[in-house]
């Protein structure tokens, strides 16, 4: 048993390193940074003007120069489910950087900071605070259903009863959290992107209790008496 808990720690520790080789230096909020232009041009393809990096199950890095000449650097960290973004301008300063939600709506969350063109900072959003119920409170309530494990875990928002919900979904199975009352509800999602039909546990126990009910109480086709 130890030995498998070593195993499994050791490739935890395999999958860290080799993403926090290909992610930035962490800044302190308010720190300003410059896209390191020299070295894109250097790197990048030229047709494109872009450098792409994906690294399976690990870790994906988008850099290029948008039709406005800012520099963005997004970088898809797949063990962590979010995407690093930072957008720079011409100059190669700062302009804004945070996370976005990965995989699904790629929405803001955490602490986003804003730059001036001189690198200092305008202000910070705490997009998590946006909602009455947030993502993560949201995701506490459902993750037992999912085994405890985010991989693959999609997280979208959608309407639906005139309400909008944190949506979650993985292997065919939708769980919606009323981003308002925190309520849980299985959940049938339409093609239009909207949650067509929610029902709480209780509902749907009733439901197939009376459809177990039903079953059981239908006569045997093959008693010949």
């Amino acid at each position: 048993m130890k030995n498998i808990i070593c195993i499994i720690i050791f490739g935890l520790l395999i999958v860290s390193c080799t993403t926090n080789k290909y992610l930035p230096k962490k800044y302190k909020t308010g720190e300003v940074e410059y896209f390191d232009i020299e070295e894109f041009e250097r790197i990048k393809n030229k047709k494109y003007n872009e450098y792409y990096l994906n690294k399976k199950d690990t870790i994906e890095i988008d850099l290029f120069r948008n039709s406005d000449g800012e520099y963005l650097d997004l970088r898809t960290v797949y063990s962590s489910n979010y995407i690093l973004r930072k957008k720079f301008y011409p100059s190669g300063i700062i302009k804004e950087r945070g996370k976005k939600n990965y995989p699904g709506d790629d929405f803001k969350i955490g602490i986003w900071e804003y730059f001036d063109e001189s690198g200092n900072l305008l202000k910070t959003e705490d997009m998590d605070k946006r909602y009455k119920v947030s993502y993560k409170q949201a995701l506490r309530k459902v993750l037992r259903y999912y085994c405890f494990s985010k991989k693959d875990l999609m997280i979208e928002i959608m309407p639906g009863n005139d309400r909008l919900f944190w949506v979650f979904s993985k292997n065919g199975k939708s769980k919606a959290v009323d981003m308002k009352t925190g309520k849980v509800y299985n959940a049938n999602v339409s093609q239009s992107g909207r949650v067509s039909r929610v029902r709480d546990e209780m509902e749907d126990y009733i439901e197939e209790s009376r459809k177990k009910k039903n079953t059981d109480s239908k006569p045997d086709s093959t008693d010949t008496n």
